[in-house]
């Protein structure tokens, strides 16, 4: 592989676009360098992490923005005892505060690669807090520094107050008025002066420091000013000491934790290019590529990534199985080029770990060399023909192709007399083959779709071409040869018969015959589609109608449940009643023996009502039984399956299984119901594998549309409640974890009005003031329940 093949299939486009798309330096220096690797066992363990963070994106949304330098060298410098500058140790505490943001953002990984990632970044806070109270920004240091440094800038402060005093007193002065040009204190440097009048030079004792343009003003030190000047100036040098000694405590905490910070960052550098690579794929909707050593293509519904969505046609295309060699016809502009850089580019995305813009199940070969010869390469400086430029490729890809070599030839052996061109394009086909290369190859030449239909692992292929509207559908038709549909295009733009018949007398019966055969074939394959098309669309009508069915009949068993379950209260109720009767009737007739005291009556009483009781137990264990024996429990419960939950009136979705006691979790909606397995029954699976999969997708729907914030500013506080109650019923349904409130610092209100809500809310876990970069007193960052 080289830059030819890289520019020819585009695949420099694509790195463009992912260092765009990339954060931090040391990501985008990744891809501006990043070649396609022949390891397969390599390219496989990279398209399995990118398939990690893909997962991870869907679930938990988009990791932080990784922004930061490469602070390698700063760290070497660290290590060697330089002393680092206040911008350098800044861009490591950005490290290290992304360290902590990544370690919050990857809390639920569980997967391999995501969970080792997690515990190798270090959570160096102590550093972060030493650094934060050492700078405001790169320029100023702040008097937290240190307790020397705060107490050398209060004794500055202090003679620099006694200075403006001192000069003050003179400016008061009625004597000393006159001889000053304004009765104002300038600033010439870091000096308190006087602006004197020239003529009044020494009227006022003092160190002349500057002048006015024009002379006629003097600025002055007063000899009282300078004693405390020079204390000034010695506990300035005192400061920027203590400042060098500040730096060097600091590069000394770096340089200890030199290992861990490295760590951190290389972490933070291979997540950036794995996140970047699987937001890439997000965009294009790609999916994992499978991966073989056996030469084998086979791309479903391939996208080209450089076409815009709206006007891409995707491919189905396929190589190495039942042939090697894939010789594509058509007319210009049908799409044959564009098939042939799909190939190609595919093949380079794969093997540099990238997810592919085509549908699952999606094959491509891992090559240890890609060669394409593709476009015009005419050399005006070489003095090369269009035909001698493509000579020199091919040349070379002769030279260098083997059984692991992918070879792409665009207009194959055009550029001179045809029959020469003819001849020599399928020496070159046949070359290639015999080496156990894998071979596309376009062509106008029909000799060539003969030869591919004559060559064993040979086949022909087209760019399908609409004669009616005169124009391509892009659509790429395997084992049909393309025609260049000249005479038929003439003709249907007017062209008088008689010169399209002439035409056709100076054709060769043979090319006729072929010209017959494929036109026919087009016919019957046109055919056969719209056959499969209607059988497509009774299959459909007639599964439809099965799912209405099943569903009449699931709603019909339903209602005959709620029935049976109404008919059965209404006995139990009834029972319950005579129950009450008998019971009272027994009573009042027990008061009556006793009162006549007539012992064998109560005896006959009491042997009545144990037979009672006795037959409404019965009753009711018969009835039990009938109910039990009625009930169709489920036997298998699946995870994800739907189910009805008799006691709740609702479907929902499997989430446990029942354990010992045969409690199970299912899910109806957002909530989560513990309930017994008797009191669950199965429902038809076709619906509920369509309801769950629609309810994944909501989910993920929800997930990438809500933003991890929300800005209130400048709203009134009921406007601006309202809004945060529904956006966090929106993030707590989207399945967020934390999310932030902007509000400003203002007067206060605002925040209170906010946070007096969010301790009444239901979904509010907790929350706090935002740290240093997060905002501060700014922001409230909300932690919601699970």
């Amino acid at each position: 592989m080289n830059q030819k093949t890289f520019r020819a299939l585009e695949y420099d486009r694509i790195l463009e676009m992912l260092m765009t798309a990339a954060h931090s330096e040391p990501a985008k220096r990744y891809f501006q360098n990043l070649v396609p690797s022949s390891d397969k066992d390599f390219i496989q363990k990279e398209l399995d992490k990118v398939e990690e963070c893909f997962i991870y994106i869907l679930k938990y949304g988009r990791p932080p923005a990784l922004e930061f330098s490469d602070i390698l060298l700063i760290l070497k410098k660290a290590k060697a005892q330089a002393i680092l500058t206040p911008h350098e140790i800044l861009e490591v505490e950005k490290v290290l505060k992304l360290s902590q943001e990544v370690r919050s953002y990857l809390a639920n990984a569980d997967s391999s690669y995501l969970k080792t990632i997690r515990e190798r970044l270090f959570n160096l806070k102590e550093i972060i807090a030493r650094i934060d109270q050492t700078f405001l920004t790169p320029e100023e240091i702040l008097d937290t520094a240190s307790p020397r440094l705060k107490e050398i800038r209060d004794r500055i402060r202090r003679l620099e107050a006694r200075i403006r005093d001192e000069l003050n007193k003179m400016i008061r002065d009625p004597k000393i008025q006159r001889f000053l040009q304004e009765p104002i204190i300038t600033v010439r440097g870091d000096k308190l002066l006087l602006p004197v009048k020239a003529e009044h030079k020494d009227s006022i004792k003092g160190i002349i420091h500057d002048q006015s343009a024009t002379g006629a003003t003097l600025f002055v030190e007063p000899f009282v000013c300078v004693e405390i000047s020079n204390q000034i100036r010695v506990a300035r040098s005192e400061e920027k000491e203590e400042i060098e000694r500040i730096l060097q405590e600091l590069s000394q905490l770096i340089s200890d934790s030199y290992n861990e910070i490295k760590q951190n960052f290389e972490s933070l550098s291979e997540l950036d290019i794995l996140f970047t690579k699987a937001q890439w794929a997000h965009q294009f909707r790609a999916s994992k590529p499978i991966l073989n050593t056996a030469g084998y293509i086979n791309l479903k519904k391939a996208r080209h990534p450089l076409i815009e969505k709206e006007k891409v046609v995707p491919i189905d295309v396929h190589l190495g199985k039942e042939f090697d060699v894939l010789v594509i016809t058509g007319p210009n502009t049908g799409g044959k080029t564009v098939t042939l850089k799909t190939i190609g580019l595919f093949c380079l995305l794969a093997q540099s770990g990238m997810f592919l813009p085509a549908d699952e199940g999606s094959e491509v070969c891992v090559f240890s060399k890609i060669f394409a010869d593709i476009g015009d390469e005419q050399s005006i400086i070489q003095s090369l023909s269009t035909f001698s430029a493509h000579m020199k490729n091919i040349i070379e890809i002769t030279q260098n192709a083997d059984s692991s070599t992918l070879v792409l030839l665009d207009e194959i052996g055009s550029g001179t007399d045809p029959e020469e061109g003819a001849a020599l394009a399928k020496a070159i086909l046949k070359f290639l083959f015999k080496k156990g290369s894998k071979v596309v190859a376009t062509t106008h030449y029909g000799e060539l779709k003969t030869f591919a239909q004559q060559e064993e692992r040979f086949e022909n292929a087209s760019c399908e071409f609409d004669i009616n509207t005169l124009k391509p559908t892009y659509r790429l038709l395997i084992g049909i040869p393309g025609m260049s549909n000249a005479l038929y295009i003439s003709s249907n733009l007017g062209l008088k018969e008689e010169i399209v018949e002439l035409a056709k007398s100076y054709m060769s019966k043979k090319t006729l015959e072929l010209t017959d055969i494929i036109n026919e074939m087009e016919r019957k394959r046109k055919e056969l589609e719209e056959t499969l098309e209607n059988a497509n669309k009774l299959k459909i009508e007639a599964e439809n109608l099965k799912k209405t069915l099943e569903e009449e009949r699931r709603r019909f068993e339903a209602e005959k449940q709620r029935i049976k379950e109404r008919a059965s209260r209404e006995a139990r109720e009834f029972v319950q009643r005579v129950e009450d009767e008998v019971e009272k009737l027994f009573k009042e007739l027990r008061k009556i023996a006793e009162a006549l005291k007539e012992k064998e009556m109560l005896k006959q009483l009491e042997e009545k009502k144990r037979e009672y009781e006795n037959l409404v137990k019965s009753i009711e264990q018969a009835s039990q039984k009938e109910e039990k024996l009625q009930s169709k429990l489920p036997e298998n419960l699946r995870l994800g399956q739907k189910v009805y939950v008799k006691s709740f009136d609702a479907e929902g979705f499997v989430e446990s299984l029942p354990d010992s006691k045969g409690n199970l979790t299912v899910r109806i909606g957002i909530m989560k119901l513990s309930v017994n397995i008797s009191d669950v029954f199965e429902i038809e699976e076709e619906t509920a594998t369509k309801n769950l999969v629609s309810s994944k997708k909501a989910v993920e729907v929800n997930q990438k549309s809500i933003d991890m914030s929300i800005d209130v500013r400048g709203k009134t506080s009921d406007d601006a409640i309202l809004e945060v109650d529904k956006y966090l019923d929106d993030a707590y349904t989207a399945g967020l974890k934390q999310v932030t409130i902007i509000h400003g610092k203002g007067t206060g209100v605002l925040r209170q009005a906010i946070r007096n809500f969010l301790r009444r809310h239901p979904h509010v876990k907790s929350f706090r003031d935002g740290t240093y970069g997060e905002g501060e007193q700014g922001v409230t960052v909300v932690e919601l329940k699970d």
